[in-house]
């Protein structure tokens, strides 16, 4: 038996979009700042979480990076505005899941900001990193969840981005494929692996941008 759940309204289309567009906004400037980090001269040695910035830089960059995850927030938001994640019970909680990963990697990033003047070896560093793998598995296991249960929703409406639940599901799979061994890697590795994630968050955001007017969903 099939159902048809109510079609979005204009002004929650128009919230979705904007919330698309600062979670696509969000993802390029996260590429941009792992090219600029890449990029950057080398400050301090290897030895320091600073690396490769001085005290000054290092702060910057971690606001820099806590904003961005800030701006991929309201992507997760928006998604629980659409009928068809309302309407799916392991959608609508995985999208949970992740929409809390992405606040607690920020909270992360900002503890991170302690470690300007600590060696990598340190115990606090140690700590405070080990600290980074609770949200990635957050963010990882809610967006896989999510985007399967989209996927396996056969007959929704996708109205205008009909490869949306595919943009869901690919920074879930992403976290554990590509961007966990990464950063178990060397620093360029880790970064390429981050903004390669980004990429991702960015795609998603760019779909939410594009869902049309009628939104609805028919499962």
């Amino acid at each position: 038996m099939s159902t048809t759940t109510p079609p979005t309204t204009v002004s929650t289309t128009r919230r979705i979009r904007h919330a698309g567009a600062w979670c696509l906004g969000g993802g390029l400037l996260g590429i941009a700042e792992g090219i600029v980090t890449l990029s950057w001269p080398k400050q301090v040695t290897e030895e320091w979480f600073a690396y490769p910035f001085d005290t000054f830089w290092f702060v910057i960059a971690e606001l820099a990076y806590s904003i961005q995850h800030a701006l991929l927030v309201p992507g997760a938001v928006a998604l629980l505005w659409l009928p068809t994640v309302r309407a799916s019970r392991a959608a609508r909680i995985a999208t949970w899941v992740a929409a809390v990963g992405l606040v607690l990697l920020i909270v992360t990033e900002l503890s991170a900001l302690s470690l300007y003047d600590q060696a990598m070896d340190s115990s606090l560093t140690a700590t405070i990193t080990s600290l980074f793998t609770i949200p990635t598995v957050l963010i990882g296991a809610g967006f896989t969840v999510a985007g399967v249960a989209l996927i396996r929703q056969r007959g929704a409406d996708w109205a205008g981005a009909r490869w949306l639940p595919v943009a869901v599901l690919a920074p879930g799979v992403y976290t554990f494929v590509v961007l966990i061994p990464a950063l178990n890697q060397s620093d360029l590795v880790g970064r390429l692996g981050i903004s390669g994630w980004m990429l991702l968050f960015a795609v998603l955001g760019y779909g939410l941008t594009r869902l049309e007017g009628r939104g609805a969903s028919r499962l």
